[in-house]
């Protein structure tokens, strides 16, 4: 079977907006949403899916996958991104999770985002930034299950 990944941003998916309202660590910026942690842990438990941070968060951490790593575990999600898309600058999110794919031959995948992309509209789960992916379980299982490329 070919591995599932999921392009994942952080605020407003892991970390809805009160989250920022939060103390912050001297390292670690502030704690994400425990119950959005837990929906995800679980969706990667049952899929083995692979994170690919598309989130501005990696460029915080200069695209450092051991830091990054860190973070995650801060984070108590149980597994961390093996990579990062590409930078190309504010406000190219598609662009860069559209040449990762492509670069990377990735057919098997969804996005976790809050703000409204326009590509691979049948694998983009636009996430409510006031509550993350609290109640989308059932959601992301749809996509674990589709085939091939959008």
């Amino acid at each position: 079977m070919k591995p599932f990944y999921i392009f994942l941003d952080i605020d407003g998916v892991l970390a809805p907006n009160y989250c920022s309202e939060r103390e912050n660590h001297e390292i670690f910026s502030y704690k994400w949403d425990e119950e959005c942690v837990r929906v995800l842990n679980k969706f990667l438990r049952f899929t083995e899916a692979k994170i690919i941070l598309s989130s501005d968060w990696r460029l915080m951490y200069s695209n450092d996958i051991k830091m990054i790593d860190h973070l995650f575990k801060y984070n108590n999600v149980i597994s961390s991104p093996i990579d990062v898309t590409p930078s190309f600058g504010r406000n190219h999110r598609e662009i860069e999770i559209d040449t990762y794919i492509k670069d990377n031959n990735i057919s098997n995948f969804t996005i976790l985002d809050d703000e409204k992309l326009t590509i691979y509209p049948d694998r983009f789960l636009l996430c409510d930034p006031e509550v993350g992916i609290k109640h989308s379980y059932d959601r992301l299982l749809k996509f674990f299950g589709q085939k091939g490329g959008a």
